[in-house]
């Protein structure tokens, strides 16, 4: 728990705020909090911030360094302290939702991603592509979009194993990735199917994306 003046500078600060900061009170009394949010959520930190100097109770998701320059994720709430109809100050509650954020990116790393090769996958691909379809009409903007369907790779398994199969098809998918533009986009659609997406890309940039994947097709891996 925190107590802000109506500049923002800290007046208050409890035990557990200063074992989640890393700062003794004497450190932060009378100094501006702002200078603690990661820069990004500055701006939208101060909205918030006036939000409650209209008398309004407001909560919201901000980050802030520690001490050591690690971020912390919060979930805070905001109220004013009313003195005669008039806010005077603002008390802070915040709670820690680091573990909680990192936990929700891994469970939507799972949802978007292939575990094996890392590659966006089939659910990421059809949104991608959905959102890329709208954005090419609006702005009457061109895309190519390639599929890729890799041959013999049930050759592969039936004859070194499905563990051999899975390394040639992450280190085909790393190096397909090294001899195309950086603007490609390289998805795992199933099994030994990709699907390479080239935005802004005309019908030169996809001759030369296209010429550059049959000359690594004809290459070895090792």
């Amino acid at each position: 728990m925190l107590t802000f003046d109506l500049k923002g500078r800290f007046q208050y600060i409890n035990p557990a705020t200063e074992q989640i900061m890393g700062y003794t009170s004497d450190e932060l009394i009378g100094k501006p909090f702002l200078s603690h949010i990661v820069p990004e959520r500055q701006a939208y930190t101060i909205a918030r911030f006036s939000k409650v100097m209209e008398g309004k109770a407001v909560q919201y998701e901000t980050a802030m360094y520690t001490k050591s320059k690690d971020i912390v994720e919060l979930h805070v709430t905001i109220i004013p302290i009313m003195v005669n109809g008039t806010v005077a100050g603002i008390h802070c509650i915040g709670k820690d939702i680091t573990e909680k954020k990192h936990f929700e990116e891994k469970l939507n790393e799972m949802a978007f991603h292939d575990y094996l090769t890392k590659l966006p996958n089939q659910h990421y691909f059809h949104q991608y592509l959905q959102k890329l379809i709208d954005s090419s009409k609006r702005e009457n903007a061109a895309f190519a979009l390639f599929f890729l369907d890799l041959d013999r790779f049930k050759s592969v398994n039936d004859a070194f194993g499905h563990d051999f199969g899975d390394l040639l098809l992450v280190e085909t998918a790393n190096r397909l990735a090294m001899h195309l533009p950086v603007s490609a986009r390289v998805f795992r659609y199933g099994g030994d199917e990709l699907i390479i997406i080239l935005e802004g890309a005309g019908e030169e940039e996809a001759g030369q994306a296209v010429q550059q994947v049959l000359m690594y097709s004809k290459s070895r891996l090792c």
